[in-house]
C-alpha cells in the first residue's frame, strides 16, 4: 500500500507540468492580441460616457462605458472591462483606443496594454515547467 506522501510525491511533477501550459498559453494569447491591435487595429478617439459600478463579493468594480465613432461613421458604445486603467477613467474623459475593423465590439486602450502580464505569465509558466522537470528527475 502506498502512503499519502508517496502518492503526492508522484503527482507533484505532473501537476507542475500540467499547470505550466496554462500560463504559457495566456502569455501567448495576450501577446498575439497586442500585436494584432498594433498591426490591424484602427485608432479612434473615444469618450467615457458614464462609469457603472458593480458589486463583486467584497469590492466594487468600476466599469467605464466608452463611446467612439468607427471609420464608417457608426457610433459604438461599449463597456471597457479590461486592464488596470478602468478604475482611473472618469465620465467625460477622452481616450485614444484601437478597435478591430472586423468586430467593432473588440477594442483596447493602448496605454493600458502593458507587457507586464505577458512577462509574468511567461515567467510563471517557465518556472512551473522547470520545477516539474526537476521534480520528475529527482523522483527517478
Amino acid at each position: 500500500m502506498y502512503s499519502i506522501d508517496t502518492i503526492l510525491d508522484a503527482l507533484a511533477p505532473g501537476a507542475l507540468l500540467l499547470a505550466s501550459p496554462v500560463f504559457l498559453y495566456t502569455a501567448f494569447k495576450d501577446w498575439r492580441r497586442k500585436v494584432y491591435f498594433r498591426r490591424y487595429g484602427i485608432e479612434a478617439e473615444g469618450i467615457v460616457v458614464r462609469v457603472e459600478e458593480r458589486k463583486e463579493e467584497e469590492h466594487i468594480l468600476r466599469i467605464p462605458i466608452v463611446s467612439f465613432s468607427t471609420q464608417d461613421m457608426h457610433w459604438i458604445t461599449l463597456p471597457y472591462e479590461g486592464g488596470n486603467l478602468a478604475n482611473k477613467l472618469q465620465t467625460g474623459q477622452t481616450i485614444l483606443l484601437r478597435y478591430d475593423p472586423t468586430n467593432y465590439k473588440d477594442f483596447i486602450i493602448p496605454v493600458d496594454e502593458s507587457s507586464t502580464t505577458i512577462w509574468l505569465c511567461l515567467l510563471a509558466g517557465a518556472s512551473l515547467f522547470t520545477a516539474g522537470v526537476v521534480s520528475l528527475a529527482k523522483a527517478q
